[in-house]
């Protein structure tokens, strides 16, 4: 790696010299497209000539190499001078284009949340940013690839260690210090936050890849690790607009309301000791994993609620084709109704530890029941299902028991808590939150027509943008 980085700077250092100096391009050398024949020089095959830069090596070398000098970056047997060499090698590539830019964006995004190196950290942010705005149109469609890439690389700086944090720390520890956490992939959300399209379809990737929705066809998307970083940062991005959280809301109630609900019925059974059921075999356990992800989905939900402020009712309000309503209104991170500034899981121990046994697995099913089986109710008829479910259930829990003692332990914890030295009814923004208040854990959407208008609302939005687009 050292010497392809050394002979691309030499090679750059010949191109600027023979700038200077006024000195134009051979294009024999080179290859002219009108040209029938070209004549192969074996010295510039082997390196011996001058002139190798003009017969466009330095490209073919890069583009030949350019993949496995990413791979051997990141995986568990680099080094921190290895990442180091490969970084400026991708500089290099970048700035005389000698690669196609797609290649370079999810490396670059990775090293972009190296807490641990600010010099590197900062390149690639800078880097990342050029790209961005050179090329908008087609760059952000490797993005998710990158967060996979950013949750590896983290895996990488922890030494191997089971939890990978979404956070990064500031003014202080993250549960310690006084200032907002900032989370690892905020130079990712910063950058598409500017434009609703493109903040949009983040923010779905990033549920999509946490959903695990195709679990069944395919094992290997679930990855509580992965999930648990993308809901970290999800509640630690540095959201400006109702619009924004009120969008991250509605696409994880569409996790819950789908996928969930497939996994609640599925679980259902089990309590029921329906005959002929097999909950050790290898079904049973990948909607088990799957369902640690959705459970992380849905107290993310309950924590963004508490820290802006949000009510049951104002999110269940929003509608994707009034967006614009809420994009000039601010909101402002209040954990003052929270004792932990950032999602904790001491509740919910299978976001951060493996299910080991056949206990374990049975022990988070049942904890998925509680969590989101007493927040759903199930309508018979879909016509004729209420757009959503009352909100001010009874305290004995007849109605649609949002006050069961052991979804409410859940709910409470992951958000660190209540705070009882705070009113947990008090408006935080006032009208800047639209006055929202704190409403606490609340249930969850039937499915029906409110559903239904929602799942078209937001396809017809992204086809009209498609469309205007064009």
């Amino acid at each position: 790696m050292r010497n392809i980085h050394e002979f691309l700077q030499t090679d750059a250092q010949r191109y600027s010299d023979m700038v200077d100096n006024g000195q134009g391009i051979d294009k024999a050398s080179h290859g002219s497209r009108d040209s029938k024949k070209r004549v192969v020089d074996a010295k510039i095959l082997v390196g011996q000539d001058q002139n190798i830069g003009d017969a466009g090596v330095a490209a073919s070398l890069v583009q030949t190499y350019l993949d496995h000098i990413i791979k051997c970056m990141f995986v568990p047997e680099s080094t921190p001078q290895v990442r180091s060499v490969g970084f400026d090698i991708i500089a290099t590539v970048m700035d005389h284009g000698l690669a196609h830019p797609l290649k370079c964006v999810p490396p670059l995004i990775a090293l972009a949340t190296d807490g641990t190196n600010t010099t590197t950290q900062k390149r690639a942010a800078g880097l990342y940013q050029a790209l961005s705005s050179k090329y908008r149109s087609f760059i952000h469609s490797r993005d998710l690839e990158g967060v996979r890439l950013a949750y590896r690389y983290q895996a990488l700086l922890t030494g191997g260690e089971p939890y990978v944090s979404g956070y990064m720390a500031v003014n202080g520890p993250i549960l310690g210090g006084v200032g907002k956490p900032e989370a690892a992939l905020q130079l990712l959300y910063g950058i598409a936050q500017g434009r609703a399209s493109h903040r949009y379809e983040l923010i779905s990737g990033l549920v999509r890849l946490a959903e695990c929705e195709d679990y069944q066809e395919d094992p290997n998307c679930i990855n509580i690790g992965l999930c648990r970083f993308i809901v970290e940062n999800l509640s630690a991005f540095d959201y400006k607009s109702q619009d924004e959280v009120m969008y991250v809301a509605l696409r994880t109630i569409r996790a819950v309301a789908g996928t969930g609900l497939n996994l609640l019925q599925m679980f259902d059974r089990e309590m029921r000791q329906e005959k002929g059921i097999d909950t050790e075999n290898n079904e049973w356990q990948l909607a088990t994993k799957a369902s640690v992800c959705i459970g992380m989905l849905f107290l993310l939900r309950e924590h963004l609620k508490l820290v802006y402020g949000f009510s049951e009712t104002r999110l269940s309000s929003y509608s994707v084709r009034d967006s614009h309503k809420y994009r000039e209104k601010q909101v402002y991170w209040n954990p003052g109704n929270v004792k932990h500034r950032t999602l904790t899981w001491a509740k919910y121990p299978y976001a951060v530890k493996p299910m080991s046994s056949s206990k374990c697995f049975k022990e988070q099913r049942a904890r998925f029941r509680r969590l989101i089986g007493d927040s759903i109710s199930i309508l018979d008829d879909y016509e004729t299902s209420e757009i959503m479910l009352d909100n001010t259930a009874t305290v004995d829990g007849e109605s649609n028991n949002i006050s069961s003692p052991d979804r409410a332990s859940i709910t409470s914890n992951v958000s660190g808590g209540l705070d009882p030295n705070n009113d947990a009814n008090a408006s935080f923004d006032g009208e800047d939150n639209g006055g929202c208040r704190s409403a606490g854990p609340s249930p969850l959407f039937a499915r029906g027509k409110w559903w239904q208008q929602q799942h078209q609302e937001l396809s017809e939005f992204v086809e009209e943008h498609t469309g205007l687009q064009k």
